[in-house]
């Protein structure tokens, strides 16, 4: 079977996860497809259980390589310049593929040349702990539908993550690649931004899965929630002088702002709704059943959404989910920011 994939993981300490996504990679049904590892300066033993998995494995097209530069896309771009195939597929060492996954996107590769990327879905990895399960309902959300997108849209669409993304190797090349002065997050929209500004699009998909496996402490899903935010502010700063966004429940308008602005005023997340909910308190000490009834509402809002995935509630689950979406929320403010006075922008 000729190679038609060049499967790339990049890694940084990831000696927990690594061995799962590897005997996923060893799991598929699709054979015709290169898997290059880039060690990006682990210091733990997740380059020696890439190395062992290896020797376990000997049919199976198996490449280990180093990059000290820091920084995923930097990674990423020294796998894509070892690869051989046709069409890059991009994955990470917290993903576990799914058996069919490499051939629902083999499928798709026939596309008309102004596919230039598939954006396979993204499920969650069963988890036992509260920081994983909570992540497995508010982040990377999967796919809808299968669709053909072809821009965009702040705070919408269009985005996908490099945990599930295959791109035409020439298309690839001929964009240079990630850009790597994006150092944590963002370098995955961004790719996206310039697939669409090259005249392609992107098909998502509904199958191609991958399942991730969340974070489980609250540094860590603080952490990513900040740097979320900071590309937010980011990718408004490629968007052209005047850009004016607002979004609220059942709102989402773009348009010219009056003056020589970047602004994304996001009314959406949990924290901006509970301080709207705080400001009349203030005001009249009779409206402080307002937050304990917002409150309330997450609560139920999320428990509908742990039993329509199948998720058992657990006893403390009522208080502990809505307190991590308020925290998650206002860590994301957080970085959106101080990505706005990185990048000149109004990103709230």
């Amino acid at each position: 079977m000729p190679v038609l994939f060049s499967v790339i993981i990049p890694f940084r300490n990831a000696e927990q996860t690594l061995s799962r996504c590897l005997e996923g990679l060893n799991d598929q049904t699709w054979r015709g497809a290169e898997n290059i590892l880039v060690n990006n300066g682990s210091t733990d033993n997740s380059a020696a259980i890439a190395r062992e998995f290896r020797a376990r494995r000997p049919n199976l097209n198996l490449r280990l390589i180093e990059e000290r530069k820091p920084g995923a896309a930097a990674a990423r771009n020294a796998g894509a310049r070892e690869a051989q195939a046709p069409w890059l597929v991009f994955t990470d060492a917290d993903c576990v593929p799914a058996p069919d996954w490499l051939a629902d996107l083999a499928r798709e590769t026939e596309a008309p040349a102004e596919i230039g990327a598939l954006a396979g879905c993204v499920r969650t990895a069963p988890a036992q702990g509260t920081i994983g399960r909570f992540l497995g309902l508010y982040t990377l959300p999967a796919n809808p539908k299968d669709e053909i997108v072809s821009a965009i849209e702040l705070g919408g669409r269009g985005g996908f993550p490099t945990a599930n993304l295959a791109v035409r190797k020439s298309l690839f090349d001929q964009l240079g690649g990630f850009n790597e002065t994006l150092r944590l997050y963002g370098e995955d929209t961004d790719l996206c931004r310039r697939i669409y500004e090259s005249g392609c699009a992107i098909k998502a998909l509904t199958n191609a899965v991958i399942h991730h496996i969340h974070r489980e402490s609250f540094a860590a899903m603080t952490r990513q929630a900040r740097g979320f935010g900071r590309a937010h502010a980011w990718a408004l700063r490629q968007t052209p002088i005047g850009t004016l966004v607002a979004q609220a429940p059942g709102l989402h308008w773009r348009g010219k702002a009056p003056a020589p602005v970047r602004c994304w005023l996001d009314l959406n997340p949990a924290d901006k709704k509970m301080a709207l909910t705080l400001l009349p308190a203030l005001l009249w000490p009779p409206l402080w059943a307002l937050p304990a009834v917002y409150f309330c509402y997450l609560a139920l809002t999320t428990a509908r959404r742990m039993r329509a995935r199948g998720q058992a509630l657990k006893l403390a689950d009522p208080l502990l989910m809505p307190a991590l979406l308020l925290a998650k929320s206002a860590a994301m403010t957080w970085g959106r920011w101080s990505g706005s006075v990185e990048n000149k922008v109004f990103c709230l």
